[in-house]
């Protein structure tokens, strides 16, 4: 087994997990859940206005929250195990 190291400094181990998570969609209308439990709903795709970068719009299906993230930091591995940001769940 073989450790990868993504672009944002996170890392996973084995080339299955590399290939599989950075595979996610990220789609409007889906529910996904975040890492520590929590549920959002994507509202809507966007760009920043100054810098153009790709943006997701999303909602706390809990408390109702509107929260924006660049979109290179939905897919993010965030431990040594592979585990995502988020992850799709409908």
């Amino acid at each position: 087994m073989f450790c990868v190291k993504f672009f944002n400094n996170n890392f996973a181990f084995g080339a299955e997990k590399f290939i599989i998570r950075n595979m996610q969609k990220i789609e409007v209308g889906k529910t996904y859940v975040h890492y520590k439990g929590n549920k959002y709903k994507i509202i809507a795709l966007a760009k920043h206005s100054e810098t153009l970068e790709d943006m997701v719009v999303y909602q706390s299906l809990t408390q109702g929250g509107i929260w924006v993230r660049p979109m290179s930091m939905w897919n993010n591995v965030i431990d040594d195990k592979g585990t995502l940001r988020f992850t799709l769940i409908d």
